[in-house]
C-alpha cells in the first residue's frame, strides 16, 4: 500500500483513536468538555481551508460546486464556534432555544444546492444565474419550512419539546434529502467522479447517522461534548476532508452528457413550480388545521405569504431571463 496516497486515511483513523481515548479516559466535566468543543471546531476549520482551496484552483460549476461545500463547512464552523464560546468561553450550558439551530440547519443547503449543480457534466449545460436562482429557491424554501414548522415553537411561543421534536424531524428529513441527491449523482455518474460523490455520500450518511445518536442521547441526558458519541461525527468531518483531497489527486474531468441529460435540467423549474403550489397547501394547514394559540397560526400564516411572494419573484426572475435567452 502506497502511505503517499493514503496518509489521510490513516491520520483519520489516528484523530478518531485520539479523540476516543480521550473521552474514555477523562471524566464528565469542564476539561473533556473543553477538549472535544475545541478539537471539533478546529477539525470543522481545517475542512473549510481545504474545501476552500479546491475552489480557487477549480474553474467554472466545478469551483461553485466547492464552493458551496466550502460555505455550507463555514457556516457550519460558526456553529461549532457559538457553542465552543458557551461551553467553554462562559462555561455554562447552551441556552435553550440556541440561535446556532438555526445555522447548523442551513449549513445543509448549500451542499443540496452544489450537488444540484452537477459539475461532473460539460460546464456549459447551465448559466450562472440559473444556477444562483436555483439556490435561492431552495434556501428560500427551507428557511419557510423552518419558519413554519419550528420557528413559532421555538421563539414565538416557546415549548421546548414540540420545537426540538419538530427540529429533529426537520433536520433528519433535509439529510435524508441530501443523502438521497448525493446517492441519485453517484448513480448516475462514472470514473473519478463516481468516487468523489460516492465518497460525499459516505460522509454526510455518517454525520446523519451519528447526529441522530447524539439527538437521542440528548433526550435520555446522556451526551455531552466530548464523550464517545462524537467519535463517528469526528470521523464524518475527515470523511469529507479525504474527498476534497481525493479530487485534488484525480482531478476528474467532465463527463458527456447522456441522451436523457436534459430532464436534469427540466427537474429544476418543475420543483420550484412544486414549492411554489405547496404554499396555499400549507397556509391552509395554518389556517384551519392549527391548534395552537392565536399568536402562532397568525405567524404561520404570515410566513407562508411572505414566501409565496420571495418564491413567487424568484420564479418569475427565472422565467424573465430563460425568455431573454430564448429571444437572443
Amino acid at each position: 500500500m502506497d502511505l503517499r496516497r493514503h496518509w489521510w486515511s490513516f491520520s483519520t483513523g489516528a484523530i478518531a483513536l485520539l479523540y476516543a481515548t480521550v473521552s474514555l479516559s477523562l471524566p464528565r466535566g469542564y476539561a473533556v468538555i473543553a477538549f472535544g468543543d475545541v478539537a471539533i471546531l478546529l477539525l470543522i476549520a481545517a475542512g473549510t481551508a481545504v474545501l476552500a482551496r479546491n475552489a480557487v484552483v477549480t474553474h467554472g460549476q466545478v469551483r461553485l460546486f466547492w464552493a458551496l461545500i466550502a460555505i455550507a463547512c463555514l457556516l457550519w464552523t460558526a456553529c461549532q464556534a457559538l457553542w465552543t464560546y458557551y461551553e467553554v468561553g462562559l462555561g455554562r450550558d447552551l441556552p435553550d432555544p440556541f440561535v446556532g439551530d438555526v445555522i447548523l440547519f442551513i449549513h445543509i443547503v448549500p451542499v443540496m444546492a452544489a450537488v444540484a449543480l452537477r459539475p461532473h457534466r460539460p460546464h456549459g449545460e447551465q448559466k450562472l444565474y440559473f444556477s444562483t436562482l436555483n439556490f435561492l429557491m431552495l434556501l428560500m424554501w427551507w428557511l419557510f419550512l423552518y419558519a413554519f414548522i419550528v420557528f413559532p415553537d421555538e421563539y414565538i411561543v416557546t415549548n421546548a419539546r414540540i420545537y426540538s421534536r419538530n427540529y429533529d424531524f426537520l433536520y433528519l428529513l433535509e439529510n435524508l434529502v441530501l443523502l438521497t441527491v448525493l446517492g441519485i449523482s453517484a448513480i448516475s455518474a462514472s470514473g473519478a467522479w463516481k468516487r468523489i460523490y460516492w465518497n460525499l455520500f459516505i460522509a454526510f450518511g455518517l454525520y446523519t447517522f451519528c447526529s441522530e445518536t447524539m439527538n437521542a442521547a440528548i433526550a435520555r441526558g446522556q451526551y455531552y461534548s466530548g464523550s464517545i458519541y462524537d467519535v463517528p461525527f469526528v470521523v464524518s468531518v475527515c470523511w469529507l476532508i479525504g474527498t476534497a483531497l481525493l479530487f485534488r489527486r484525480l482531478e476528474p474531468a467532465a463527463e458527456p452528457l447522456p441522451p436523457d441529460g436534459g430532464r436534469w435540467i427540466s427537474l429544476a423549474p418543475r420543483l420550484a413550480m412544486a414549492a411554489i403550489l405547496s404554499l396555499p397547501a400549507m397556509g391552509f394547514v395554518a389556517l384551519f388545521a392549527d391548534v395552537g394559540p392565536p399568536r402562532l397560526k397568525q405567524f404561520r400564516i404570515l410566513v407562508t405569504l411572505a414566501a409565496m411572494l420571495v418564491l413567487g419573484s424568484f420564479v418569475f426572475a427565472r422565467q424573465y431571463l430563460l425568455d431573454r435567452q430564448l429571444v437572443r
